[in-house]
């Protein structure tokens, strides 16, 4: 399979085998390989036992990117999103392009995605007994008369 996209994922494209959080968090190889394993990609699959998963292993030395991608259509490469082509034993090739990933500034960050993305790192912090707490005050931040409670809870 063959990903096309900005140059710069290109050449920033992790490593291929992440075995942590931080570096799951910067690998293309294993983004696409879980989301073709799996139908899609999750905060689950930032758990280190997913990333040992075998059968996303095999598709992740699968993964090639063009070498030539096409230029962005302008200078701001966090607004584009990628393609993937993949090529299947018996000939067949199957498409897709992703214009503005979700959570994107393009597409903007639905409330959903900040609380799992909350519930899911917040505890690794410690944050754990507070966390409903927290994300009530995030959901109310324009109405909170002092920052400073909601920066204690954060501590």
């Amino acid at each position: 399979m063959t990903i096309s996209a900005a140059v710069q994922w290109t050449s920033f494209k992790g490593d291929p085998h992440p075995r942590n959080l931080v570096d799951a968090a910067h690998s293309l190889h294993y983004f696409v390989a879980a989301a073709i394993v799996d139908g899609a990609f999750g905060w689950e699959h930032m758990d280190e036992r997913k990333m040992a998963d075998p059968v996303i292993a095999r598709v992740q030395d699968k993964v090639a990117f063009d070498p030539d991608p096409p230029p962005l259509p302008d200078r701001f490469p966090h607004r584009h999103g990628g393609s993937v082509r993949i090529a299947l034993r018996d000939g067949r090739e199957l498409r897709g392009t992703c214009v503005m990933p979700r959570g994107s500034g393009a597409r903007g960050i639905a409330w959903a995605d900040v609380d799992a993305k909350f519930r899911q790192l917040a505890p690794l912090g410690g944050l754990g007994p507070v966390l409903d707490t927290c994300l009530d005050r995030l959901h109310g931040f324009d109405r909170l008369e002092r920052v400073a409670p909601l920066v204690e809870l954060l501590r």
